[in-house]
């Protein structure tokens, strides 16, 4: 069964994340929530409204911005409305034995989560990146 999820955030890095969930087969993108730039209007990934439509939606989340303050702010929001951070792991992510992943982890393609590492929450990791033991 395919779990609903919404990108907080319509830029740069949401759009990424928009990749890494396409070739997922268990991860129902409904969306992006945020103020689009340029670019993000290209695509066919519908911007859904401000972060304020996440409260009438049935859907787990992940962060989608890159500034720090602002994950955390988007964190704390969602979780007071009683959202549940989602986990977006591209299928190219190669995750060996005793590996924690927090909540809200999202893996590029060609990550490598090295043997008992332990990944905070909404940790992003990209192409070539690795967390150390």
């Amino acid at each position: 069964m395919s779990k609903n999820l919404v990108v907080l955030g319509a830029g740069g890095l949401a759009r990424q994340i928009v990749g890494v969930v396409e070739d997922l087969k268990d991860i129902n993108l409904l969306g992006l929530l945020g103020e689009p730039d340029e670019h993000s209007r290209e695509n066919d990934t519908p911007v859904l409204g401000g972060d304020g439509v996440l409260k009438g939606l049935d859907t787990d989340y992940v962060l989608g911005v890159s500034n720090v303050l602002v994950r955390r702010k988007l964190d704390e929001f969602a979780t007071e409305l009683g959202k549940e951070p989602g986990i977006v792991l591209h299928p190219s992510t190669r995750v060996e034995k005793r590996v924690a992943i927090g909540p809200g982890g999202v893996f590029m393609p060609g990550v490598n989560l090295q043997e008992c590492a332990s990944v905070g929450r909404h940790v992003p990791a990209s192409g070539g990146s690795s967390c150390p033991t």
